[in-house]
């Protein structure tokens, strides 16, 4: 008798309370929809009131549970139940409207079977968040570096150099001068000329004719 009690009931009991459980769940999720109208007009009239005080809950929170609360999905709120349903009866005692019905039915059925007024309550609670949640920073690009050739030094422009000589001879009294002038004319690749003259003068004094005998 005693093996059924302590084996046999409790497993028959639990296969007949877990239809039940999820039937009890998806009323009161229903009744929570119904309820929706009313949850988004009071918000409406208490946004100023409740600014401040979901502040106050949302910031202690750590950096998982705060990304639940501003983007819920099924998994993460499966995933941590615990944290969830601390944040719920957080924002029943603030008084924030849908609140209250979303943590007696998560607290009763687990928010797996609540996912629907969890995932409600949490969506507008995101609305009067200012604080943005953390990111992991995406890892720093690596710097390239890249080696610069210095350009060459410009070519030295090439030089050409022509060289005109005139020679002049004149005639005077003393003798003949005879002037020579050497004109050295310079270009370069640029177009830049440079003229150098230098004039030689040489007095040539002619021989006395000899005498006749």
């Amino acid at each position: 008798m005693s093996y059924w009690k302590t084996e046999i009931l409790p497993k028959i009991k639990k296969y007949f309370d877990k239809p039940s459980k999820k039937k009890a769940a998806a009323e009161a999720c229903k009744s929570f929809d119904e309820s929706k109208e009313s949850i988004e007009r009071e918000l409406g009239e208490k946004k100023e009131e409740l600014q401040p005080k979901v502040e106050e809950v949302y910031k202690p929170l750590d950096k998982d549970t705060k990304a639940i609360v501003k983007q819920p999905t099924d998994a993460a709120i499966k995933k941590h139940a615990g944290p969830v349903k601390k944040v719920l009866e957080e924002l029943t005692k603030i008084g924030f409207p849908g609140a209250a019905p979303a943590s007696e039915a998560a607290a009763k059925f687990g928010p797996a079977l609540a996912l629907g007024p969890i995932t409600y309550v949490f969506l507008k609670v995101s609305t009067f968040i200012t604080e943005d949640v953390e990111e992991a920073a995406p890892p720093a690009a690596e710097a390239k570096t890249e080696e610069t050739t210095p350009p060459p030094p410009p070519a030295e422009p090439a030089e050409t150099t022509a060289t005109t000589t005139v020679v002049e001879e004149t005639k005077t009294e003393e003798g003949v001068v005879e002037k020579v002038e050497n004109v050295e004319e310079t270009k370069t690749d640029d177009g830049k000329s440079a003229v150098t003259a230098q004039v030689t003068e040489a007095v040539e004094t002619p021989q006395p004719e000899p005498s006749k005998a």
